[in-house]
């Protein structure tokens, strides 16, 4: 390995990982490649000692690490993932991911995965298997990757439920670079999911049956730890961005999956959507107020709610109630505000007017209330 143009970029994103990112770091090292490689690390803001480890191993290997600390946490600001802080800068005609948490076991994955894809020019990327283990060590799942897509796969397969192992991929970047504008300014934690599904729409997406890596569960993973309910509220969210991106015959299976999870958030305890800091939609006064209202009318309990921010409708409501603490709803850009772009009937009632002619009904009893 040397410091010439790298073949391979690998992406790496840490937060308080001292405890997993030797392994890390190591499992990237011992590649045994025939081309350069380089190793890009966004450390956000770790306070656990992995920002010291990290320097440490940039001062040994200067020409391949190339690391990038931030001085205040950027997740909380609500903006992380590779697509912001490695792929820009990855000079690799490939592509590879493994978290600082993860690790590779096999030296030869790299050049395993580079061998597959410069023979195979209609593949947009590849992957392999890997075990799962727990904070401990311990194996909890000796393979990762069930039998029946142990095999080329499609984008039918990804959205049918099947995603690579994202510590085993190895994508092709021209391909890469060209989606990640496409998510914009959407925050999606299951990010590897939108990259894989649209990876797709370049070709097939090879597999090589080794164990090349380890997933490591464990209480601080950001995905492993979600609840079903956190888990639902982020597919949904992928789902009506990969609406508006795939390309293929394959947008209906995508708006039916977004219309089932939406569903299943339907019937998720409702009081959980007014709660304080819900991810989902913040309690505030104002929507207490014209549920328990609406809900008289109506009579049917209020599943979903909109409010735009919106100056009229804030006059008309304090007019109506003096006494209002006006706090509109705060939404991710592509949430479940958007659900009435696919089925209507998920609302029970919108405070908006460009939707207005979506929920006639319910829009008509609101009316009558303000």
């Amino acid at each position: 390995m040397n410091a010439t143009k790298p073949l391979v970029s690998i992406s790496c994103l840490t937060y308080n990982h001292a405890k997993y990112i030797l392994e890390a770091l190591e499992g990237f090292l011992m590649q045994k490649t025939s081309f350069p490689i380089e190793i890009l690390i966004h450390d956000d803001a770790s306070t656990d000692g992995t920002t010291e480890i990290v320097k440490d191993y940039e001062e040994k290997y200067p020409d391949i690490i190339k690391p990038k600390y931030e001085s205040e946490n950027q997740w909380n600001k609500g903006i992380h993932g590779s697509e912001v802080f490695n792929f820009p800068r990855a000079n690799g005609k490939y592509i590879a991911l493994c978290e600082g948490d993860d690790y590779w076991t096999d030296p030869l994955k790299l050049q395993k995965q580079v061998d597959y894809l410069e023979k195979s020019p209609g593949f947009s990327m590849c992957f392999a298997n890997s075990i799962i283990i727990d904070d401990e060590g311990n194996v909890i799942n000796s393979s990762r990757v069930p039998n029946n897509y142990k095999k080329s796969i499609t984008q039918k397969d990804i959205l049918n439920g099947f995603v690579p192992p994202t510590n085993t991929m190895l994508l092709k970047s021209e391909h890469l670079k060209s989606i990640i504008p496409l998510m914009g300014n959407r925050i999606l934690l299951n990010s590897d999911y939108f990259i894989s599904c649209l990876m797709a729409e370049y070709g097939e997406i090879g597999y090589i049956d080794d164990i090349m890596a380890v997933y490591r569960k464990h209480a601080k993973g950001i995905w492993s730890s979600a609840s079903d309910y956190y888990r639902n509220i982020n597919l949904f969210n992928l789902f009506d961005t990969l609406t508006d991106c795939i390309n293929t015959e394959n947008r209906d299976l995508v708006k039916s999956n977004a219309v089932n999870v939406g569903r299943k958030l339907q019937r998720e305890n409702m009081d959980d959507l007014f709660l304080e800091g819900n991810y989902w939609t913040p309690q505030t006064a104002m929507l207490r107020s014209i549920r328990d209202l609406v809900m008289k009318i109506e009579g049917d309990p209020i599943n979903s709610l909109s409010i735009d921010t919106n100056p009229s409708l804030e006059k008309i409501l304090l007019r109506k109630w003096p006494r209002l603490q006006i706090d509109y709803a705060k939404y991710p850009e592509h949430d479940v505000q958007n659900l009435h772009n696919i089925q209507d009937e998920f609302f029970d009632i919108v405070f908006s007017h460009q939707v207005l002619e979506h929920v006639p009904k319910p829009w008509l009893a609101a009316k009558e209330i303000v």
